[in-house]
């Protein structure tokens, strides 16, 4: 109706505006309509969204080769951490205590430790999914569109109500990944909720964390009683018999961790059964 509305309403096409800024709405320009304005451009909705909307909610497709929802196994009842770590940490069991703030937690130690037990048994307790990046992937991608990416992966979290877990995070900690690693945290910076980080070295937060709450986790390889209930569960979730197994041999000579563990048994289950599938007890 006036010039001044016009200008408003200009307001909501802006790469600021929200339908924009998380990607909801894209402008696209037609060739054939000769010089590009605001008015002659077309408005597209995203694949992703339209999928969502008509209630098809696979993983974005553009996020495909390096995220995976994962749909939480474990509980805090079978995680190797001592009592008060679990009690500490199930503080952020309940969406309501993290919906006003960022939190970050940095889980750090060899791969098969319990990293993404930890974070899967506390988004079951959330009632969350867990989408896992993979920053070793993820670091690959060109620069030029890892800022896009890494707005994909949040809309995906939102869209799942998953929580994030960048997986091999310590990858983007190299000189050569500095612009992936800046960017990352741009983006997350009006990002409310629990981000899990997954590395094997340490890793203190920078400037840009220090209006986030930031926990950092150490986890190391399991005790022999540890590897003693490591290994007997891994059996057990395989259905082998342990009778014809020296156990506390398997624990005492070999400091796996449980990631490690739980390949050895499904391991030997499958020599068991191609050696012999009519008698394939493992021994």
């Amino acid at each position: 109706p006036s010039f001044a509305a016009k200008l408003a309403a200009r307001q909501r096409f802006t790469p600021s505006a929200s339908l924009f800024a998380h990607g909801l709405l894209h402008l696209v320009q037609d060739a054939s309509l000769g010089p590009s304005t605001l008015l002659n451009r077309a408005l597209v909705l995203d694949e992703r969204i339209a999928n969502h909307l008509l209630g098809v909610d696979g993983v974005d497709s553009r996020l495909a080769p390096y995220a995976q929802l994962v749909a939480p196994q474990a509980d805090f009842a079978t995680l190797l951490l001592a009592d008060e770590t679990k009690q500490r940490l199930l503080r952020f069991a309940h969406p309501s205590a993290t919906s006003q703030e960022q939190v970050i937690l940095y889980f750090q130690g060899p791969e098969g430790v319990g990293k993404q037990s930890t974070a899967e048994a506390l988004c079951q307790e959330r009632g969350d999914t867990l989408l896992v990046i993979d920053c070793e992937h993820f670091a690959s991608i060109d620069p030029t569109l890892f800022t896009a990416t890494v707005r994909l992966a949040l809309r995906e979290s939102r869209l799942q109500k998953a929580a994030l877990y960048w997986k091999n995070f310590d990858v983007l900690l190299s000189d050569d990944k500095r612009t992936g690693y800046e960017a990352l945290w741009r983006e997350l910076t009006n990002y409310r909720g629990v981000n899990f980080f997954a590395g094997t070295v340490v890793w203190e937060p920078t400037a840009a964390l220090h209006q986030s709450l930031f926990v950092r986790l150490e986890f190391s390889l399991p005790t022999y009683a540890e590897r003693m209930q490591l290994w007997t569960a891994a059996f057990s979730a395989h259905a082998i018999e342990t009778s014809l197994i020296d156990v506390p041999a398997l624990a005492n000579q070999f400091r796996l961790s449980g990631g490690q563990i739980r390949d050895a048994a499904a391991t030997a289950r499958n020599h068991a059964q191609w050696r012999d599938p009519e008698d394939n007890q493992v021994t």
